[in-house]
């Protein structure tokens, strides 16, 4: 991780690193539910999979109905992948190469016959959504998985196999040619493992099973070989609608509303102003469904098989890359100036990319109530506080215990670095022209960072950011407690009844926080 280089009330201390920052290369895709990394981030409906769709056809508003490309098997099918990302909308492909292939022809009784005794990692429950730390895993031949799935309606499980293509071995690449997938949007170096910027997963499940909603940070053709699956996708935007854990929680990029709500569901589909899209995928087509977009699936046939393919996104890389950006730090300052110049950072950053139609306090009015809100009925750690039942002995579970205690480990907390136990937060947080100064050489540098995303990754990377060096001034357990007196009473006055000068003599600022007053409800 990157050193910040800060010394503590003026003695010599060794310097901290802070949390590692959320690359999405270091990230293992939620949707896939298979083993976390270490460091825990369309389509038009088919007369012929009608019957197969969760909601009949006549309930669903024209504008949730996504579009139809054919490939027309001329020219370079990776450009033509790349166009296709370049809307950054979820779109349906039709006519891909991948019907030549081997993976074309996958059955159940195909795999059952060819890998079946191959031994896999599969869930099982009584119910069908599978939510990130679950249950446990049994590890069992596919022909099992297979058979279990199809006998399902009579046993009342639920079947869930999901795991990297990697595990099929040599047969497995016969079958599939991933590299065709490959956008190389971002180029290989030491520092990036080649799977994290290209992966295949294949799926295996029973019908009704759900993947939760969640959002992925790369780009994801997501393949039908076999059976029917129904997904519904929001788009970045949605973020505050459909809220979403902390950046440091166990279930981090998944959403906290409840779709399997039928009536929120309903909601959700019938607001244009959302942007829902739903589809029922066939065999042989494929979805793409873009990064950050956020997507639903279950199965809707007695057993479904897919592949998908993960391909590294130049945007989540390149927004990356403000994580290892220089921000405020001096050996020579104390613990106090080294609190109030950080904390003053992030305001101005805040500032500095939120765009002046959407006042930031009315950002992080949102970003509380988004991830956070929650944490009041379930407790103040925002790393596993939750309404979600899951297996404390999940590896999952395991493993993102195991990384944060590595977090704790080698970048503790200011706060408990300097052994202090009750923080004066009003105090060190309060405006202060010296560290003002000492702050804004730091903001434009990251600030352009986010100002080239689009709208909705602005606000959840910047919501990430914040988690991130809020976490690391006073620990996961008082980031709700950093709000009030760090970011929004600054910017609002002692009183609330006035602005704050926030970048000192400049008139349209003061301008701007007199507009965020009007909108902000202290209550």
């Amino acid at each position: 991780s990157v050193v910040w280089n800060i010394l503590f009330l003026d003695t010599p201390t060794p310097p901290l690193s802070r949390p590692t920052p959320p690359l999405p290369f270091r990230t293992t895709p939620r949707d896939t539910m298979a083993l976390p990394s270490r460091h825990l981030p369309l389509l038009l409906f088919s007369t012929l999979m009608a019957t197969a769709t969760a909601i009949e056809k006549k309930d669903i508003p024209d504008h949730t109905q996504i579009d139809t490309v054919t490939w027309d098997g001329q020219g370079d099918f990776r450009q033509f992948l790349r166009n296709t990302a370049k809307t950054s909308k979820p779109v349906v492909i039709e006519n891909s190469p991948t019907s030549s292939w081997g993976v074309s022809q996958w059955t159940p009784e195909y795999l059952s016959e060819t890998i079946g005794g191959l031994k896999v990692p599969m869930k099982t429950l009584k119910k069908p959504v599978f939510h990130m730390g679950c249950c446990l895993l049994e590890r069992i031949p596919v022909r099992d998985v297979i058979k279990r799935s199809q006998n399902a309606s009579e046993t009342g499980d639920y079947i869930y196999y999901s795991g990297p293509t990697t595990l099929l071995g040599k047969w497995g690449a016969k079958q599939l040619n991933l590299h065709i997938f490959d956008l190389k949007e971002v180029k290989r170096s030491e520092n990036i493992p080649e799977d994290e910027i290209l992966k295949g997963n294949l799926w295996i499940g029973s019908q009704g099973v759900v993947t939760p909603a969640h959002f992925d940070e790369m780009h994801n053709f997501f393949m039908q070989v076999h059976g029917t699956k129904t997904f519904t996708l929001l788009p970045p935007t949605a973020w505050a609608a459909l809220r979403l854990y902390p950046k440091f929680h166990h279930q981090h990029r998944n959403v906290r509303l409840d779709l399997e709500n039928e009536k929120i569901m309903k909601k959700l589909l019938s607001s244009s102003k959302l942007g829902a899209k739903t589809v029922t995928l066939g065999k042989g087509q494929i979805l793409y469904v873009p990064p950050l977009w956020f997507h639903r699936v279950e199965t809707k046939s007695p057993v479904s098989i897919s592949i998908n393919i993960w391909s590294a996104s130049r945007m989540v890389g390149q927004i990356g890359n403000a994580w290892n950006d220089p921000i405020p730090s001096n050996g020579k300052w104390g613990f106090f100036k080294t609190f109030g110049v950080l904390a003053a950072f992030l305001r101005r950053l805040i500032v500095a990319v939120i765009p002046e139609s959407k006042p930031c306090i009315k950002f992080l009015q949102k970003l509380h109530l988004n991830r956070y809100e929650h944490l009041k009925r379930y407790g103040k750690d925002i790393t596993s506080a939750s309404p979600i039942d899951v297996h404390p002995d999940a590896q999952e579970i395991k493993e993102h215990k195991d990384y944060l205690d590595q977090v704790n480990k080698e970048a503790p907390s200011f706060l408990e670095s300097a052994n202090i136990k009750k923080p004066d937060l009003k105090s060190w947080c309060s405006i202060d022209a010296e560290y003002e100064n000492e702050a804004k050489r730091f903001v434009g540098p990251v600030a352009r960072r986010f100002a080239r995303l689009e709208r909705g990754a602005i606000e959840i990377y910047l919501g990430n950011y914040i988690e991130d060096l809020a976490a690391q001034l006073v620990g996961f357990k008082k980031i709700t407690d950093f709000f009030a007196p760090c970011l929004v009473d600054p910017l609002l006055g002692d009183k609330g009844d006035k602005p704050r000068l926030l970048i000192q003599n400049d008139a349209e600022d003061v301008q701007e926080a007199a507009e965020w007053l009007k909108i902000y409800d202290r209550a």
